[in-house]
């Protein structure tokens, strides 16, 4: 019974864990002391749980959307590719976290070099919907919708979701 309680609660520790790293990296993307914040809440859980990862990796890629040494932009935004990299390695079935990756690729310019997934993550993502009731539906799909690229059928797949 104590296991079972036990597993309750870390269960339900780590889901209020999520809803504030997602709450936090949706005002991120338009607020640096948000991206700071999200820096802040993933950087010592990114090393033990993969989507933790992904979201520290993409807190790090929009410290460069706000900084203005050109140098530190690359450096930030290289960092976080790797974080990202390494969360698909470790969970590559995983669509929120390939969505993040797929997000932080599409709006990074191509001559940086860390835009190499962007077909294999669409892909990914239109064949593994997230589920209806995913804290970021909404998000991804209004993402995806919204990036170029997507043919009049992929366009009609992610509307049908």
């Amino acid at each position: 019974m104590k296991a079972q309680f036990l597993s309750f609660l870390f269960f339900f520790g780590i889901n209020a864990d999520y809803t504030l790293v997602r709450q936090t990296y949706l005002k991120a993307v338009n607020s640096e002391a948000d991206a700071l914040q999200l820096e802040k809440l993933t950087q010592a859980q990114a090393a033990a749980d993969a989507v933790i990862q992904a979201y520290y990796g993409s807190a790090l890629a929009l410290k460069a959307k706000f900084s203005y040494n050109p140098y530190n932009k690359v450096v930030y935004v290289r960092s976080g590719s790797a974080q990202l990299n390494a969360a698909v390695n470790k969970f590559p079935q995983h669509t929120e976290i390939r969505f993040l990756r797929y997000s932080v690729e599409y709006n990074t310019p191509s001559m940086v070099g860390i835009s190499l997934h962007l077909a294999e993550d669409k892909a990914f993502i239109l064949s593994h919907p997230p589920m209806r009731a995913h804290a970021l539906f909404q998000s991804i799909k209004g993402f995806m919708l919204q990036t170029s690229g997507l043919s009049e059928a992929e366009k009609k797949q992610i509307n049908a979701w």
